[in-house]
């Protein structure tokens, strides 16, 4: 999926997996001595592109419409819309619209 500001999730899942797959080969010992240091900087990319993940899912699962502003980091349930008598109030109204348009 490709969603415009973020990094395509493929490429992060293909970092997290990398830094995985060799953090297990050093646990194993085939990484030659001369590329441990490379092998730790992907270790790490993957860790950073796993947080990166993660604070990605949960800003999407905190994101809400408030009443008012609540700050970048911040998070009021006290401020927050509910979106279902809108919605029912949105599917009321569309069903009248699209009942007007077949009559006619």
């Amino acid at each position: 999926m490709k969603l415009p500001p973020v990094l395509d999730t493929g490429l992060l899942g293909r970092i997290i997996h990398s830094g995985r797959v060799v953090h297990q080969e050093i646990k194993c010992g085939n990484i030659k001595p001369t590329m441990k240091e490379e092998a730790w900087k992907m270790i790490e990319m993957g860790l950073l592109a796993s947080r990166y993940g993660s604070l990605f899912a949960y800003s999407i699962s905190t994101a809400s419409f408030y009443t008012e502003d609540v700050g970048i980091d911040g998070h009021d349930y006290t401020k927050v819309v509910e979106l279902e008598p809108l919605r029912n109030k949105c599917a009321e109204y569309t069903k009248k619209v699209t009942s007007a348009w077949r009559r006619i």
